[in-house]
């Protein structure tokens, strides 16, 4: 997110329709599953109000630029913990 120069909102649309969205909840250790699933559910929560817009430039661009924050931390904190499950997992 950090190497694109736009505003937090914009990083976290391209993080999201560039990556995240591809992933399936399912997919993550169960431990992370319902916090990835709200995370998604947060990012596409707001109907978009004009053709081509889409829910997730609306949902992201209603946020605040601390709301928007606030989503790329927890983004971070789900990544770590998933590579730490998977570090686990190798050592097994």
């Amino acid at each position: 997110m950090a190497q694109n120069d736009g505003t937090v909102q914009e990083r976290l649309i391209d993080a999201y329709t560039s990556s995240l969205m591809r992933l399936d909840p399912d997919d993550l250790p169960k431990s992370l599953q319902k916090e990835f699933a709200e995370l998604q559910n947060k990012l596409t929560s707001v109907e978009a109000t004009y053709q081509g817009e889409g829910r997730i430039h609306a949902s992201v661009m209603s946020m605040s630029k601390i709301e928007a924050n606030r989503v790329v931390e927890q983004i971070i904190s789900i990544y770590d913990r998933y590579r730490v499950n998977l570090i686990d997992d190798l050592r097994r």
